[in-house]
């Protein structure tokens, strides 16, 4: 398993919110060091809220792939 590949899979169609970002921060706080997060979202305005949260908690963002019009993948180091 490369270093990169998520060990941990959070998806939600709700708009980035104060809730959102909660359950993201507990589901990276759960994980070990380095390990990765796939976060996927229909949410557009995620490309400014995960990028900020990211710097904030001081987390890693590896990669953001559109998949398609209407769905982001945001790969996220811990």
């Amino acid at each position: 398993m490369s270093m990169d590949t998520p060990v941990d899979h959070f998806s939600t169609t709700m708009q980035v919110c104060y809730e959102v970002l909660l359950y993201l921060n507990s589901r990276m706080y759960k994980l070990p060091p380095g390990a990765v997060l796939e976060f996927v979202t229909t949410d557009p305005g995620a490309q400014d809220e995960i990028p900020q949260w990211c710097e904030l908690r001081g987390y890693t963002l590896l990669s953001v792939t559109q998949a398609s019009d209407t769905e982001w993948h945001y790969a996220i180091r811990k």
